[in-house]
């Protein structure tokens, strides 16, 4: 999240209030991730967060991505694979910032 922030002028996303929308974030997709690593236990439920316009979630979404793509590329014992992430607004920009953060070849359209 750090890389993210710094990145942006004037940016808020390391405040308590956004920290408690980075929580939700994390928990959801981590979640997520669970139910991809476990399939058994997927209940067929699509985990959402809800939060205002505006409030971090996406930017805390990024962060995640970023992590576990930077944790699969270091360490042997996590499995390479991907995250979808669907984006009605912004794409061209989430996807520059994407590259940024991890390179041409971690990221595709």
């Amino acid at each position: 999240m750090k890389d993210i922030d710094s990145s942006r002028p004037n940016s808020k996303l390391l405040t308590p209030w956004y920290r408690r929308v980075g929580n939700a974030v994390f928990e959801t997709m981590y979640s997520a991730l669970g139910d991809f690593c476990e399939p058994d236990r997927w209940a067929g439920i699509m985990p959402v967060v809800g939060a205002p316009v505006g409030s971090g979630e996406s930017s805390y979404a990024l962060a995640f991505i970023v992590a576990l793509t930077r944790l699969a590329e270091t360490k042997p014992w996590v499995t390479p694979s991907g995250i979808l992430l669907v984006i009605e607004q912004k794409a061209d920009k989430v996807y520059r910032e994407l590259v940024s953060l991890l390179g041409e070849r971690a990221v595709a359209i």
